[in-house]
């Protein structure tokens, strides 16, 4: 009798054992579980790409008749193309400036500048920015007369603003290789850096970029071109096309 009931307490024993064991362990495994839980919704998420870049050029603030002077002097005396010839923008740009001179005098304002008009009633400052710039490859007009340039080649198009411009990021297209794309967008940035007003009116002279600008905006229409010829093309939609001819009619199926 004795050893029947030592043996049900030994048993009992056991089974309380496993019991607190199998607790145990389920208590052990559900910690690391939560924790993982924990991390996985603290986690930050990763930043989107952007589709686009837009890029801010630096305003001018020397808008003064020296100011415009300056923007004259893109184009040096140096020069020997006559670029500064008669009936050029530099030499239409250049009769104003001196009217101006012998007028109201070198010392007028940038109010006075800004709204000095033209015989032919057009405002000095808008003949300078879009019909000089584009001749000089700065201001609005260089601006203009490359995103005309882009937009004529590629169908990723370029966006102006009003002091500004935007370009769709390589990573963000597909219509053509994407190193060739960003060897594009390279050259823009470093065409338009200097089409800037600060960089023109308030620099001695325009810092007489002149050629310095052209050369720019030639590595850019080279670098447009090499991207357009990398074009993806089409694949060509043929369902729902018949043919009578048999041998046509397979490639259609096929295709």
């Amino acid at each position: 009798m004795t050893k029947r009931i030592f043996a049900a307490v030994i048993a009992i024993a056991m089974v309380c054992t496993m019991f607190a064991f199998a607790s145990s362990a389920e208590t052990t495994t559900a910690a690391p579980e939560t924790d993982l839980q924990g991390l996985v919704e603290g986690a930050p998420t990763a930043p989107e790409t952007p589709t686009e870049t837009t890029v801010t050029l630096a305003a001018g603030s020397n808008y003064s008749w020296y100011g415009y002077l300056n923007a004259l002097n893109v184009i040096p005396d140096t020069e020997s193309e006559g670029l500064r010839a008669d009936g050029t923008p530099y030499k239409v740009f250049l009769t104003e400036l001196l009217a101006i001179m012998n007028g109201n005098g070198a010392a007028s304002d940038a109010a006075y500048m800004n709204s000095y008009a033209m015989s032919d009633g057009t405002l000095l400052k808008d003949y300078v920015q879009d019909t000089y710039g584009a001749y000089a490859y700065v201001l609005r007009g260089g601006r203009q007369k490359a995103a005309d340039y882009w937009n004529s080649k590629l169908s990723v198009s370029l966006a102006l603003g009003t002091n500004s411009y935007t370009y769709t990021n390589a990573s963000s297209q597909t219509a053509y290789d994407a190193t060739a794309y960003q060897a594009a967008v390279d050259a823009l940035v470093a065409y338009m850096a200097n089409t800037a007003d600060a960089s023109c009116f308030d620099v001695e002279n325009g810092g007489g970029r002149f050629f310095d600008q052209r050369s720019k905006y030639e590595a850019l229409v080279a670098a447009v071109d090499a991207c357009a010829a990398t074009a993806v093309q089409p694949i060509v939609d043929m369902t729902g096309l018949t043919s009578p001819d048999y041998v046509t009619q397979l490639l259609i199926t096929f295709y």
